[in-house]
């Protein structure tokens, strides 16, 4: 039996900053299909467009002091949105400039397709290509957010009257 003792301080879970610089990251679990939500374009016609959503987590960064603290960065967990373009000179052609560079950092082909049904990317021989555990190197960084209610106002904590902030892990360019 273990005993409880709610007063103590518990290791803290709360997010950190992650400076930007250059991180390697791997790849958790293969990449989720999807399309993005409709925006206008620079014509003002609504378009989606499809890609691929990668689950990484920072390895190799090691402890680092990040606004005077010491924290460990290897683990923090980040998501990679690598969308999916008509090609300028031929409009039969897709490109990612985010998965290419996967791809060239990984020794995976530079020319796929993607399946219909799931639309991932498969190799000739119609076989899915295998993301998870891959490793490449690209800039990381957070932007810190403030938590809205349903009202578009600040979240306060009612005990300490702090505003609830956090930070959102974005993966910018992909070497």
């Amino acid at each position: 039996m273990s005993t409880v003792k709610v007063e103590s301080e518990a290791p803290s879970s709360a997010q950190v900053r992650i400076p930007k610089q250059n991180y390697w990251l791997r790849i958790l679990e293969e990449p989720e299909f999807k399309m993005t939500k409709e925006k206008p374009n620079k014509d003002g016609v609504p378009t989606s467009y499809p890609m691929l959503t990668f689950k990484c987590e920072i390895i190799r960064a090691g402890k680092q002091i990040v606004d005077g603290e010491e924290v460990d960065l290897d683990g923090k967990e980040i998501k990679l949105y690598a969308l999916f373009f008509k090609d300028r000179n031929n409009p039969e052609l897709e490109n990612s400039a985010q998965v290419g560079a996967i791809h060239r950092q990984a020794n995976l082909p530079l020319e796929f397709s993607r399946d219909e049904e799931t639309g991932l990317p498969i190799n000739d021989a119609g076989i899915p290509i295998s993301y998870a555990g891959v490793e490449f190197q690209a800039v990381c960084f957070s932007d810190e957010y403030t938590s809205l209610d349903d009202n578009g106002k600040p979240l306060v904590n009612p005990l300490t009257g702090e505003v609830q902030k956090g930070w959102n892990y974005k993966v910018g360019k992909v070497w």
